[in-house]
């Protein structure tokens, strides 16, 4: 569609609000909404965490009838998506929900008259916002949850190795989201996580678009002050620093220490 906002939507970043409130001004009902925005997937993962978690660490025969279902449900997807301008859920290569650019690029023949958006949050912010929505806090200290990611062991440790391919979109920079194969930054207009509501407005404004109100979807349980964990571990910050130091001059976020 020309002239239409094109969602880059990072994971943890409140782009579901954002894809669910585009989708609503497009005239589409609130169940088809909620369910190509991810909402109600997100909604279902929220509130059975344990079940997710047991799932892709699960070893042996049920490891592979798992991995199978995966397999299944991309099939699935595929033959709904032969239908859709823009596909929606599972992948071989993760959620379509967070594909980067470099990846919508290859499947689909980007509009040059698209408006790229993308929303964006503190990279230290966004990675305890994972610890949780992931259920990795029932199971490690967020400092051995940092370590692992940074060692490679918490990808490492996942057996159904379809679900790699989830969990890397919560850990890989967000820069890696918004660039072409040249290293080019290829969004028209960033929305912070911190400043949403009043970056969307200014996003419609300037690119004419009917704004609303955004309503606040899919926060993480459990989640209070973010900050708290870095004070607790200082060590999580050096390596979230080092781990995603594009994010932090890209996005013009300063540490927290």
């Amino acid at each position: 569609m020309a002239n239409s906002f094109f969602l880059i939507h990072p994971t943890k970043c409140g782009g579901t609000s954002i894809s669910k409130r585009i989708l609503e001004t497009n005239g589409y009902s609130q169940i088809y909404c909620n369910i190509f925005s991810g909402y109600s997937f997100n909604k279902f993962l929220q509130r059975n965490k344990s079940l997710f978690y047991f799932i892709i660490h699960s070893r042996g025969l049920l490891g592979y009838i798992f991995e199978l279902f995966y397999y299944l449900f991309c099939v699935f997807f595929y033959l709904i998506n032969l239908f859709k301008q823009i596909p929606f859920g599972l992948s071989l290569n993760g959620s379509f929900q967070h594909y980067t650019f470099r990846q919508w690029r290859k499947i689909k023949t980007l509009d040059q008259n698209n408006i790229y958006i993308a929303t964006v949050a503190h990279p230290q912010n966004r990675i305890v916002s994972s610890y949780f929505f992931l259920g990795y806090n029932k199971h490690y200290s967020f400092i051995d949850f940092i370590k692992k990611i940074k060692d490679g062991s918490l990808i490492n440790s996942i057996k159904v190795s379809p679900f790699k391919k989830i969990i890397q979109q919560h850990l890989m920079p967000i820069t890696d989201y918004l660039i072409d194969e040249e290293g080019n930054v290829k969004i028209d207009f960033l929305l912070k996580k911190e400043s949403l509501n009043s970056d969307w407005k200014a996003c419609c404004k300037k690119f004419n678009f009917s704004f609303s109100e955004l309503k606040k979807i899919n926060k993480t349980r459990e989640l209070t002050d973010w900050k708290d964990l870095y004070k607790k571990y200082p060590k999580a910050s050096e390596i979230i620093k080092e781990l995603y130091v594009n994010d932090f001059k890209l996005l013009k976020y300063k540490p927290i220490s």
